[in-house]
């Protein structure tokens, strides 16, 4: 404080104000790494995705198309889950692969599950495939999805054939069936 002067307080006179000197340190913060370079700016054309519009519109239309034509059979095979009667209803009727409904459910179900695996890979690996557009990685995830659902069905059917099970086989891919289309609606969607 000894380098510091003060003017007195007064009112009537003026006189400056002598500030202390400055004193320079070393500071804990340093200046930044970066170099100014040019810059490699590259345009991002992101095109909007029409295309998931379209699926889950397909997918409303097979459901509601569905709902119209198969109301009876879609109720029975939404409460089969719940109650042994419709399980029934649903076996003694024959098989649940050979009718429409099942390949409108089985469609819409492929679609959805294939979106699902298709979002948490685009999640997980942004640039992973950035090569391929998206909705082509959506069509593989979609094919794969497939694919398993084939080679399980087929897989069990075999493993009836040979252990010789073949009607207990049958109750078991419905069930599995029947579950997976479940999966594809709301509960809300029968509420009337």
């Amino acid at each position: 404080m000894d380098n510091l002067r003060y003017s007195a307080d007064t009112t009537f006179t003026l006189q400056s104000i002598q500030r202390p000197l400055q004193e320079w340190q070393l500071s804990v913060f340093t200046a930044h790494q970066l170099r100014p370079g040019p810059f490699n700016l590259k345009p991002h054309s992101h095109y909007p995705q029409d295309w998931i519009t379209v699926v889950f519109l397909c997918c409303i239309i097979i459901l509601a198309w569905v709902r119209v034509f198969y109301y009876k059979r879609l109720k029975q095979i939404y409460k089969a889950p719940f109650s042994q009667r419709f399980l029934n209803i649903l076996t003694r009727e024959g098989s649940l692969l050979k009718e429409r409904i099942a390949i409108a459910l089985t469609l819409v179900y492929i679609l959805t599950f294939g979106f699902i695996i298709y979002r948490v890979f685009r999640t997980i690996s942004p640039s992973g495939l950035s090569q391929f557009h998206e909705y082509v990685i959506f069509a593989l995830c979609t094919i794969l999805v497939f694919l398993f659902w084939m080679v399980k069905i087929l897989f069990i059917r075999l493993l009836g054939i040979v252990f010789k099970t073949d009607s207990s086989t049958f109750i078991y891919i419905q069930n599995v069936l029947v579950f997976c289309f479940i999966t594809c609606f709301q509960s809300g969607f029968f509420s009337r």
